[in-house]
C-alpha cells in the first residue's frame, strides 16, 4: 500500500513513477497538485495548436473535477505529464480516443524555455507511440503543429509521422492567421491496406477542433 500521494507518484530513490519511462522522461496522469504547473504550460504559445481560446487554470480545474479520478483521464480523452527524472514539469501530451477504430489525435508539447527541447520531444513522441502500442492494437495516430513550427514537426517526422496536408492561413496564433500541419502515424497493417492512402477518416476534423 502507498501511503501518500508522494509514494504513489515516486519510487523509492526519488524518480517518478508512471506509465513509462525513457532516457529522460516519464509520463503519468495529471494530479491535482499539477495544475497550476499544467496551465502555465498549455499557455505557452504553440502549445495547443488550432485551440480557440486560451485554457485558464479555472477550466482546467472545472475539467479535472468533472473527469475520471485522477483527473483528466477520461475514456475517450486523456492527459499525461511528461516528467523530467527529478520529478519536474517537462511538457504534456493530451490524446483523444477513437477506441473502436484503434485511432487516436495527440497533441504534443515541451515547455519552450527547456534546453534540449528537441531532443525531450523526440522522446516524448517515441514514448507515446510506444505506450499506446503496448496497451491496445495500434492503427493509427493523428497529430498536428502550426506550419512554421518546424521544432515540432521534425518530432513527429523522427517518430515515423508523415504529412498529410497544410491547410493555409487556417487558425489564429499571436494575432496573425497561420498554417496547421496535419500528420499521421499508421501501422504498418494498415498502410498494407489497399487503398488507404486515398480515403479520409471520417471524423476528420475542422481547424479549430482539439485533440
Amino acid at each position: 500500500m502507498h501511503n501518500s500521494v508522494h509514494e504513489l507518484l515516486h519510487h523509492s530513490d526519488g524518480r517518478p513513477r508512471g506509465f513509462v519511462s525513457g532516457q529522460h522522461l516519464t509520463l503519468r496522469p495529471v494530479m491535482e497538485a499539477d495544475l497550476q504547473r499544467l496551465a502555465d504550460y498549455m499557455s505557452e504559445p504553440g502549445a495547443r495548436p488550432g485551440a480557440e481560446a486560451p485554457l485558464t487554470l479555472q477550466a482546467l480545474k472545472k475539467q479535472f473535477e468533472d473527469e475520471k479520478s485522477p483527473g483528466m483521464w477520461g475514456d475517450e480523452k486523456k492527459t499525461y505529464l511528461a516528467l523530467a527524472l527529478d520529478g519536474s514539469l517537462r511538457g504534456f501530451i493530451t490524446e483523444r480516443t477513437h477506441m473502436s477504430m484503434g485511432q487516436h489525435i495527440a497533441n504534443y508539447h515541451i515547455g519552450l524555455r527547456h534546453e534540449q527541447r528537441d531532443e525531450l520531444g523526440c522522446e516524448l513522441v517515441a514514448l507515446h507511440l510506444r505506450l499506446l502500442n503496448d496497451w491496445q492494437r495500434l492503427l493509427r495516430v493523428e497529430a498536428r503543429a502550426l506550419e512554421e513550427d518546424q521544432p515540432k514537426r521534425a518530432w513527429l517526422e523522427a517518430a515515423g509521422f508523415e504529412l498529410e496536408f497544410v491547410a493555409p492561413r487556417s487558425v489564429f496564433h499571436l494575432g496573425q492567421a497561420v498554417g496547421l500541419a496535419y500528420y499521421s502515424w499508421l501501422s504498418p497493417e494498415l498502410k498494407a491496406l489497399p487503398g488507404w492512402s486515398e480515403g479520409e477518416p471520417d471524423y476528420a476534423r475542422r481547424p479549430g477542433e482539439e485533440a
